[in-house]
């Protein structure tokens, strides 16, 4: 399903009447912080850590200890990456698409 998904949003990004890439820039502030973000989130796909295929299967213990592991792994890639923005740790975060421990207030 995903794999169709993809194939249809690529067909329908070719058949616009505008240029797609720049309308993307548009939307997300710029050319600069459109790369930035795509970066971010290459980070987040490539990084074993922030798996999420087996989030629904996950009991409450496993699903706590695993954000547990994300939120440790959170801070050490970030560490590792440089990133002291707070836009691009903010961004970071949200592409890691879970609920972690240190989301508790």
């Amino acid at each position: 399903v995903e794999q169709q998904t993809m194939e249809d949003i690529a067909r329908e990004r070719r058949g616009a009447s505008f240029n797609v890439e720049e309308m993307t820039y548009l939307l997300k502030g710029g050319k600069e912080k459109t790369e930035r973000q795509r970066y971010l989130a290459k980070q987040v796909e490539e990084e074993p850590a922030f798996r999420k295929v087996d989030r629904p299967f996950l009991g409450r213990k496993e699903a706590y200890e695993r954000g547990c592991e994300k939120s440790q792994r959170l801070f050490t890639k970030a560490i590792e990456l440089g990133l002291t923005d707070l836009n691009d740790l903010g961004y970071f975060k949200k592409m890691i698409d879970s609920e972690l421990p240190i989301d508790l207030h």
